[in-house]
């Protein structure tokens, strides 16, 4: 695919300057149309590449509102025109956990409400720890002021290529209920109090004894490092 652009980019370039008029703009719209597809099917690719690779984590201790803060300071830079609300429980249990797939699936529940709502909306991100039949979880939702998710959609969005987009691969979504399932975590999207979607993530923690363990553990080598 990356031949195909750089091909058509030079195209462009070579034959700007031979051609003028209504040839010129015909030259320009077709190249650009030709860049634009491929940058598509990049897109595509690679969407559909994450959800077929097979699971491989790494998993550490950690504190979910740590990522979500990191995670939201490059969407306040690059959405200025919509609000982005942080309610963080500071005393939600620690999880079990990659880092790096945790990330990916912060970006693509967060990339796809912001895709639902027009400039001056809003996303809200939460967490909390929630107590289920003796088990602690974390809870993590993310809630926009979009217009919301019909059921007969909302039953089947989590599976792959199940879209409301006219653009996207489809697979957002299914990236993150892999994830979620790799986490052995639950996920699932219903209606907000103020009519846009809601998107719910449970993750379970990490018991007390474990918690224990790893304070341990990591205590013992801050002592093997120091000189």
């Amino acid at each position: 695919l990356t031949p195909i652009q750089l091909s058509a980019e030079r195209l462009q370039r070579k034959l700007s300057g031979e051609v003028a008029g209504d040839k010129r703009s015909m030259l320009d719209r077709y190249t650009r149309t030709i860049v634009q597809q491929v940058e598509a099917m990049k897109t595509m690719v690679n969407a559909f590449t994450e959800y077929a690779r097979s699971p491989s984590q790494n998993s550490a201790v950690l504190n979910l509102n740590e990522l979500l803060e990191d995670v939201t300071v490059l969407y306040h830079e690059n959405y200025t025109e919509v609000t982005i609300k942080l309610e963080l429980d500071p005393s939600i249990p620690l999880i079990m956990a990659d880092g790096v797939r945790l990330r990916q699936l912060v970006h693509n529940v967060v990339k796809n409400s912001f895709d639902s709502i027009e400039a001056g909306g809003w996303i809200k991100l939460s967490t909390r720890g929630v107590k289920e039949l003796g088990l602690q979880y974390l809870e993590f939702s993310v809630e926009d002021s979009g217009d919301g998710i019909a059921d007969e959609v909302a039953d089947n969005l989590f599976e792959p290529y199940v879209t409301t987009k006219t653009t996207g691969s489809g697979l957002g979504l299914a990236i993150v209920k892999k994830i979620v399932d790799e986490h052995s975590g639950i996920v699932w999207v219903e209606k907000a109090e103020q009519g846009g979607a809601r998107f719910v993530v449970r993750l379970p923690a990490i018991s007390q004894r474990d918690n224990k363990l790893q304070t341990q553990l990591q205590s013992n080598k801050d002592t093997e490092v120091m000189p």
